[in-house]
């Protein structure tokens, strides 16, 4: 449904989505927030620029791993 929207909100015209600093936030919370950008790329004329520190967020999603194989 987002999707559908999306594509009727920008038409010709580019959406730029920017995410910061989702390295400070909770691994589980930065983990649901990627994975629903995820879903964003996909879409025409919608860009989604994530800033991240890298070795962060190599952090967190070792940290989730090693709690779900817990």
């Amino acid at each position: 449904m987002i999707k559908k929207e999306l594509r009727k909100i920008t038409g010709n015209q580019k959406l730029v989505i920017i995410v910061d600093e989702i390295d400070r936030c909770e691994p589980d919370y930065s983990l649901t927030v990627l994975n629903r950008l995820h879903n964003l790329f996909d879409i025409p004329n919608v860009v989604v620029i994530v800033a991240v520190n890298k070795q962060q967020l190599e952090n967190i999603i070792k940290a989730y791993i090693f709690m779900r194989n817990m």
